[in-house]
């Protein structure tokens, strides 16, 4: 209701509004609701992108139903083009009452055309990331990514396999105006895979460190096992990256051709030690509950954690979220129930039939994987060191401390 009270004291021409699988059913009833006040409202994100013509025909009092990536498409509608006119919009048709779904919306090819996020309202000082420092902000420095993984839900609905990348030079006017106006010390790149192209990682290192930066800001992004040089990670080093989160998600042979993921474990070994020689944190990803998943899996996975050995790991059930590969193979299959709630795909649960561990053994797995990582004395003794290296340093691992006792004792 205060949510609704903000849009009618703001009286908008038109209203977008994100959603996501597990939020969908209060994502449409606040859309209903703002409709019901007399405002156009549409939709976008992934759920919508991937079922628009189911979503739409359920909730007819939708306006549009903005698909894939939404900028331009956004923009169209803002400019009251006719309908029919605006590609990647799926629509109902007053007269006949009928769908329309448009033709996709070519993607945006110079990413260097969109403006910088404008965040003259957002007070930075009221949001944490997760481990960073404050007062951060996100960055996107490209879209797209050429690998196949079958659970990813953004390069299958919003931003393709192409990868497209912004000039090493319009981040770094980014970044400088976040210094000036926000006095930004730490950001996060929150692309896909921002180290897919080394080549694009090593400009803008040189860009970012021409311009004295790195004397300004420390900085994290997402990887990905097979790509990057020694020279890629070393300038990444040197130009103030700390950390680089890669998802390795199982450690079973089986389980990672099932999923497409495309990755050995002698591979992620090498990337994960060349990041520590070069003074780089990792962080690993890793899931369990995977369709077809054993216990003789998960063990592996375990084990397997412990042998790369990264600073950090995060641990997650794997949701096929719909529009995947993995949700459509899981529906066809079998080892997903239709009648499972969306709600209930918010990763605190499993939700594929594995064929083999029930979901009471699966939660159990899941706080073993956690202790055993964590509970190593190797990773303690590193933790010691990082608590007497700095305050900052020693108030991150006291947080990420009662982060995970409370994730793993006394949520059980």
């Amino acid at each position: 209701q205060g949510f609704l009270e903000r849009i009618r004291s703001y009286s908008p021409e038109k209203v977008f509004l994100e959603t996501s699988t597990p939020t969908l059913d209060q994502d449409l009833g606040n859309a209903r609701a703002i409709r019901e006040a007399g405002f156009p409202v549409y939709v976008f994100g992934t759920h919508v992108s991937a079922f628009d013509e189911q979503v739409i025909t359920q909730n007819r009092f939708l306006d549009g139903i903005v698909r894939n990536e939404f900028e331009t498409i956004v923009a169209d509608v803002c400019s009251d083009r006719p309908k029919e006119e605006i590609s990647g919009l799926t629509f109902t048709d007053p007269d006949t009452a009928s769908v329309v779904r448009n033709p996709d919306a070519p993607m945006i090819e110079d990413l260097d055309t969109l403006p910088f996020p404008n965040r003259e309202h957002f007070d930075s000082k009221q949001y944490e990331i997760h481990l960073d420092p404050t007062p951060n902000a996100l960055l996107v420095a490209s879209r797209g990514c050429s690998f196949q993984c079958t659970y990813c839900i953004w390069p299958q609905t919003l931003y393709g396999h192409l990868h497209r990348r912004r000039s090493p030079k319009n981040i770094c006017d980014e970044l400088e105006l976040l210094i000036q106006n926000y006095q930004i010390r730490f950001f996060r790149f929150d692309d896909d895979l921002f180290t897919l192209n080394a080549k694009a990682v090593i400009e803008f290192c040189q860009e970012f460190m021409g311009r004295g930066l790195h004397h300004r800001l420390k900085w994290v992004c997402f990887g990905h096992v097979n790509t990057g040089t020694e020279e890629m990670f070393r300038l990444m080093a040197e130009a103030g990256c700390v950390r680089i989160d890669m998802g390795v998600e199982s450690g079973s042979e089986k389980i990672l051709k099932l999923i497409k993921k495309g990755i050995n474990l002698q591979k992620a070994k090498e990337t994960f030690d060349l990041c520590r020689k070069y003074g780089i944190q990792t962080y690993a990803d890793y899931m369990i509950g995977f369709p077809h998943e054993t216990r003789e899996d998960i063990e592996e996975t375990i084990r397997s954690a412990v042998y790369l050995d990264p600073d950090l790991i995060q641990v997650s059930f794997a949701i096929p979220i719909p529009g995947t590969e993995m949700y459509s193979r899981g529906i066809d299959e079998g080892y997903i129930d239709s009648a499972i709630p969306f709600d209930e795909y918010d990763a605190t649960g499993g939700v594929c039939d594995t064929g083999d561990i029930s979901k009471e053994e699966l939660q159990q797995w899941y706080y073993t994987f956690w202790k055993r990582f964590y509970l190593r004395p190797a990773f303690l003794f590193r933790q010691m060191k990082r608590v007497m290296s700095s305050w900052e340093e020693a108030r991150l691992v006291m947080r990420g401390a009662f982060s995970f006792f409370k994730r793993v004792y006394i949520r059980q």
